[in-house]
C-alpha cells in the first residue's frame, strides 16, 4: 500500500511539473520533464540529468552564432523572438540542472528514497568534468566577444 501512495505522488509530481514546463515553454518544457522521468525510471545515473542541462545551456550561444547576430540597425526585440531555438535551448538547459540539484540535494538530506537511483561511487570522470567547463568558459567567451562586437 505504501509503494502505491509513493508511485501515486511520484506521478503527480511529475504531471505538475510537465504541466508547468507545458505552460512555460511549450512541448519542448514538457520534453523536459520526460527526460527526467526516462533517466529515473530507466535507473540510469542522476547526472545525466545534469549533463544534459549543462550541454543545452553550452548549445546556446552556437545557435545564436549560428542564426547570425544583428547589425546595429536590427537590434531590436525581433531577434529575441526570432531566436527561439536559443530560448528552448537555456530553458531546458536550466529545467534540467534545476531538476537535478533537486534530486542530488534530496538523496544527500539522508531520506530514504527508493525511487531515484543513487551513484555516489561513481563520480564524474575529473577529466570529463574538466573539459565540460572548459567547453562552457570558451563558449561563454564567444558569446560575450561576439555581443561586444555588435
Amino acid at each position: 500500500m505504501r509503494s502505491a501512495i509513493r508511485a501515486a505522488r511520484s506521478v503527480g509530481i511529475f504531471l505538475i511539473l510537465a504541466g508547468v514546463g507545458l505552460a512555460l515553454d511549450g512541448f519542448v518544457g514538457a520534453g523536459s520533464a520526460v527526460f527526467v522521468a526516462a533517466v529515473i525510471l530507466a535507473d540510469l545515473p542522476r547526472r545525466h540529468v545534469g549533463l544534459a542541462g549543462v550541454i543545452a545551456l553550452a548549445l546556446t550561444p552556437l545557435a545564436v552564432l549560428v542564426q547570425g547576430l544583428p547589425d546595429d540597425n536590427e537590434v531590436s526585440a525581433l531577434f529575441v523572438t526570432d531566436a527561439m531555438i536559443a530560448h528552448h535551448l537555456v530553458f531546458v538547459g536550466f529545467a534540467l540542472l534545476a531538476s537535478w540539484v533537486v534530486m542530488d540535494v534530496r538523496a544527500s538530506l539522508g531520506e530514504t528514497i527508493t525511487e531515484l537511483p543513487s551513484d555516489p561511487e561513481d563520480p564524474m570522470p575529473k577529466p570529463l568534468a574538466l573539459a565540460v567547463i572548459g567547453v562552457v568558459a570558451a563558449l561563454a567567451v564567444v558569446a560575450s566577444v561576439a555581443v561586444v562586437r555588435v
